[in-house]
C-alpha cells in the first residue's frame, strides 16, 4: 500500500513539474528565445548582438542627414541663383523674369517635397 502512494505521490511532482515547465515556457517564449538567439549571434560574430542594433540605427541616421543636406544645397542653389538672375537681368522684361523664377521655384520645391518623403520613409526607431 506504501509503494502505491509513493508511487502516485512521485507521479503528482512530476506532473506539477511538468506542467509549471510547459507555463514558463509559454510565458517566457519569448524572451528565452531571444536569448538564445541574442548568445548565438555573439558567439558566432564575437561582437555584442546590440552593436548590430545600434549600427543599422546609425546607417538610417547617416543617411536621414545625407537627405536634409540634400535639402538644403537645393535651397542654397536656388537661392544663389536667384540672387544671381537679378544682380545680372536688371533690366530685363520683369514679366518674363518672374515667370521663370516661378517656375525655378517649383522646380526646387518638388525637389524639396520628394526629398522630405524619402526622410519620412526613413523610420528611426528612438
Amino acid at each position: 500500500m506504501t509503494e502505491g502512494l509513493a508511487e502516485a505521490f512521485f507521479r503528482g511532482i512530476v506532473q506539477a513539474f511538468v506542467f509549471t515547465l510547459f507555463f514558463i515556457i509559454l510565458f517566457l517564449g519569448k524572451k528565452i528565445f531571444l536569448y538564445i538567439k541574442v548568445g548565438l549571434y555573439q558567439l558566432i560574430y564575437k561582437k555584442p548582438y546590440w552593436t548590430k542594433k545600434r549600427e543599422e540605427n546609425n546607417k538610417l541616421v547617416k543617411e536621414r542627414d545625407g537627405l536634409l543636406r540634400g535639402k538644403d544645397k537645393i535651397i542654397k542653389e536656388s537661392i544663389e541663383r536667384i540672387i544671381e538672375d537679378r544682380s545680372l537681368d536688371t533690366n530685363k522684361n520683369y514679366q518674363e523674369y518672374y515667370k521663370i523664377e516661378k517656375e525655378e521655384n517649383e522646380i526646387f520645391k518638388n525637389k524639396i517635397v520628394e526629398i522630405e518623403k524619402k526622410i519620412k520613409e526613413i523610420n528611426l526607431p528612438f
